[in-house]
This record gives structure tokens, sequence and C-alpha cells, in this order.
């Protein structure tokens, strides 16, 4: 999603499940319908630490008068037992619309990158949502993956 850092406070009190679950597990859906990782395959999950790359917040919600926390931007790397793979991630509320997803050998090297969409698609995306503000925007920005998900699972 693309919000403006100063908006940041109304987004995470209309959307208060979080972050992670609003925005990171999309890409997680990737990892798992394009890579295969299963959380009992799962060596290895880091933090990139840096604040450049993760960063929790708190806010304030002026109507309620508490405070909320959450994270406005998280970067990790996932590193598989079998095949030894390591898939990095980073999901940023003001980043745009564009993500990607880097598959890196054991030794670090980078095997190949997806990105979630081309900058027509990121702008085709950015119309769709300024014409309708009541659909979450998850099932616009990612709608091939969840179509893919969806595909997978009534399938098995």
């Amino acid at each position: 999603e693309n919000h403006p850092s100063r908006e940041l406070h109304l987004v995470v009190n209309r959307h208060p499940e979080g972050m992670i679950r609003a925005m990171a597990s999309q890409e997680l859906a990737v990892l798992v319908t394009r890579f295969g990782v299963k959380a009992d395959d799962i060596e290895t999950f880091k933090v990139n630490t840096n604040r450049l790359f993760s960063e929790r917040q708190i806010f304030y919600d002026a109507s309620s008068g508490k405070e909320h926390s959450d994270i406005s931007r998280a970067a990790f790397k996932i590193t598989t037992k079998h095949g030894r793979r390591s898939v990095s991630v980073m999901a940023d509320r003001c980043g745009g619309l564009v993500s990607f997803a880097v598959v890196k050998s054991h030794t670090g090297k980078e095997l190949q990158r997806y990105q979630s969409h081309s900058e027509d698609e990121a702008s085709v995306a950015q119309n769709e949502l300024r014409e309708d503000n009541e659909i979450m925007h998850q099932f616009i920005i990612e709608r091939e993956e969840y179509l893919e998900l969806k595909n997978r699972v009534v399938k098995e």
C-alpha cells in the first residue's frame, strides 16, 4: 500500500489487525504459493533490525484516548531447511504499490527476483483504489496472488 507517513495513525486506527496481517500476509502467501515455503521447513527467521527497514511506532487514537503500537515497515529473511533457500521480504505501509521477493542460495547469491507489479500495473491499481475506497486495498493490489492461492486451496 502507499500511505503518506503523516496519515499512518489513521490507517492503524482503521485497520487494527496490524501491518503484518494487513500487508506482509500477501508476501507470505507468495512464498507459500510460488516457492513452497512451509512453517515446518523454516530453519531461520531473521528480522532486519536496521530502522531503515523495520520500525515499530506508537500511534495515538484521539477518539478512544488510547495508544496503539504497530509496525510501519518490516524486513525479514526466511531460510529453509530443505533446499537451503533464503527469501527476503520487506513490507512498508508508505512504500508504494510495487513489492518484490528475492530468492537466494544458502551462500546469499540472488537466484531470482519477483516483482509484484510493473509500473504500469501499479498505475492501474492506484487508479482502481481511487475509484473504490470501500474495498480492502489488498484485494486490488494482490489480486493475482489471492486468485492463485484460492485456486490451490480449492484444488486440494
